[in-house]
């Protein structure tokens, strides 16, 4: 096993690269940090960087809607599903509450919950994956400080 220079995760012997980053065997990561990005970035004028940071900033609020949008979704998608369900139900007891007609109002009403509910954690998933990636994008650019970045995850 060796150990990778640039993103300290460990591979076999018989790779000649990491699987985790892609740095070839016997890289050195960037002065200054075991991840290779650099702990601050680059010099830029004042205006340039609050600019950068209003412009982050204002990606990250549209992309927070999102997430919130769609886990909004979810929920609904749920909700409906269980009325539709319900109501499928109510149904199938008020045209003919015997035999194979109860069975089949009852077997369509659970089919319409299932499906919505899958179809609702679907939604949340998506979700959770958008907040993962939104989360990752500002922790990982090397265009903001960790203040910026502080500042854009609190202010919300």
């Amino acid at each position: 096993m060796w150990r990778c220079a640039k993103c300290q995760e460990e591979s076999e012997d018989h790779f000649d690269a990491c699987w985790s980053c892609g740095a070839a065997r016997g890289a050195t990561a960037a002065a200054g940090t075991a991840s290779g990005v650099p702990a601050t970035p680059p010099k830029v004028p004042d205006s340039v960087a609050r600019e950068r940071t209003q412009l982050y900033a204002a990606r990250y609020k549209s992309a927070r809607d999102v997430v919130r949008f769609v886990g909004v979704a979810s929920s609904l998608t749920k909700a409906i599903g269980f009325l539709l369900g319900l109501g499928c139900l109510i149904g199938a007891l008020m045209t003919n509450p015997s035999g194979g007609s109860l069975i089949i109002g009852t077997g369509m009403a659970f089919a319409i919950i299932v499906l919505f509910w899958a179809l609702g954690a679907l939604l949340a998933a998506i979700a959770e994956i958008l907040r993962a990636m939104l989360d990752t994008a500002i922790h990982t650019s090397p265009l903001l400080t960790r203040a910026e970045v502080e500042r854009l995850i609190t202010t919300g």
